[in-house]
């Protein structure tokens, strides 16, 4: 149940306890120039703490505050409370969730989408997550795609305003953290075609759906999946693949548009995730890649996103390597760098995969997702670079914030030099921890830091 609630700015509760919810965002083609936007995000049941009631029942609620900011200034900003209730505990099953969306028509430009998540019944347990998106409208009269919304389910059903997820004469349960596996092992999605009829003027085109890996190289446990369509002015597309046969990792999904000769007319991905603990992924065959293949994954990639690669890579680059990039003017350029830059780092260059740079990803990817705040992406707050350059800690250690010293955290890492630690302080709050000590080599260390932390 979604219970809407009136807003008076409220202050961000220290985040002390992760609650692994997830956000993810689409955008669709509406009147003019303006684009239909809908953020999809779902919080755990099993993250949150159920409370006995009266009747004897369980109990579980959740503040949700959604923000919208355009080029840095608030545009929109509401928050509402979900709930559950369970006879037992026993109903909570693995992986469920309470999942939902909010829509906005929005006009071009920058814009920032930051979702809190505070647990009712948990004090301090709470999460924000954010994400930046640059809006441009969609073309009148040319061929075009929206973004693809991944979905936990879709069916046809009759109409039915009062369902949140109907839409075009289905259902479509969206599943914002991207995850399938052994749990989840059927990916639905959906992706709208725009102005088919003045490019396809054969009256028929292609759709190709397929599963590319980490290097854009198709996966070979799941068949693309090509249909031919009849002409329309514009069109939904919908379709289910089963993943369960692929092995853990990331993956893209790619939608294309085709013309009568199987050419590729428009694409458009989205990257998903599987995890399944029991399915190794199988030997890969023995075969260098060449830059020109290395360098797929970045062709389509605009400089500005570019650049972001790079600043995410760069807590591994040296002197020499940061000074060469940024001395680059052109996409081009730094497509190839970017390339070598992980070609260099491949600890297994005769294999398709670049061990090395998938780990990377997923850490920054944890990093964006669970060390991020209010102002900052993960990978670029001081814990999401300890996180991307270690690992996971051995164990973490959490101070909620008092009246005698503000909120901190210690990190362990037990196999680093015989034993280091990383102290971080939550001393602004809206969830700013800032690293203000550590016993690793080549790290700031402060001794007096427990002087740092009392109010």
């Amino acid at each position: 149940m979604r219970i809407i609630a009136t807003l008076v700015l409220l202050a961000v509760t220290p985040i002390q306890a992760q609650m692994n919810a997830a956000l993810d965002l689409a955008a669709f083609r509406y009147e003019q120039a303006q684009i239909y936007l809908e953020a999809y995000y779902a919080v755990p049941l099993s993250n949150l703490k159920f409370v006995a009631t009266p009747s004897g029942a369980l109990h579980a609620q959740a503040l949700i505050r959604f923000s919208v900011f355009k080029d840095d200034s608030l545009w929109k900003d509401d928050a509402w409370k979900m709930e559950k209730t369970v006879a037992a505990m026993a109903d909570v099953q693995s992986g469920q969730a309470m999942v939902d969306l909010v829509r906005h028509v929005l006009a071009p430009g920058k814009y920032r989408f930051v979702l809190q998540v505070e647990d009712v019944h948990a004090p301090g347990a709470a999460q924000t997550l954010q994400q930046e998106l640059t809006l441009t409208p969609f073309s009148i009269d040319a061929l075009g795609l929206s973004q693809i919304e991944l979905a936990g389910a879709i069916k046809n059903i009759p109409a039915d305003t009062n369902n949140r997820f109907y839409k075009n004469g289905m259902e479509v349960v969206p599943k914002p953290d991207a995850m399938f596996g052994k749990e989840a092992p059927l990916l639905y999605y959906y992706v709208e075609a725009y102005n088919l009829a003045q490019t396809f003027a054969g009256g028929v085109y292609y759709t190709q759906c397929q599963i590319l890996d980490a290097n854009q190289q198709p996966a070979p446990q799941v068949k693309p999946r090509v249909q031919a369509k009849k002409t329309l002015a514009a069109s939904v597309e919908v379709g289910m693949l089963n993943v369960s046969t692929l092995p853990s990792g990331v993956f893209n999904l790619r939608f294309d548009l085709l013309d009568s000769n199987r050419t590729v007319r428009q694409s458009t991905s989205k990257r998903f995730y599987v995890y399944d603990p029991e399915h190794v992924p199988p030997a890969q065959p023995v075969v260098k890649l060449d830059l020109a293949q290395l360098r797929l994954e970045y062709n389509t990639m605009s400089e500005g996103e570019l650049d972001e690669q790079f600043a995410c890579a760069k807590y591994f680059a040296d002197k020499e390597e940061n000074k060469a990039y940024k001395s680059l003017n052109t996409p081009e350029a730094k497509r190839q760098f970017l390339a070598e830059f992980w070609r260099r780092r491949d600890p297994s260059p005769n294999t398709v995969t670049n061990e090395f740079k998938l780990e990377h990803q997923r850490r920054v990817a944890y990093a964006n997702e669970h060390l991020q705040n209010y102002t900052r992406a993960g990978w670029k707050t001081d814990r999401g670079r300890v996180y991307i350059v270690f690992g996971p800690p051995s164990d973490v250690e959490r101070f909620p914030n008092n009246p005698l010293s503000y909120a901190y955290e210690i990190w362990h890492y037990d196999q680093i030099e015989g034993g280091v630690i990383f102290v971080f302080v939550q001393l602004q709050g809206m969830g700013e921890y800032v690293q203000v000590h550590s016993t690793k080599r080549g790290e700031p260390q402060n001794k007096e830091w427990e002087e740092q932390i009392e109010k």
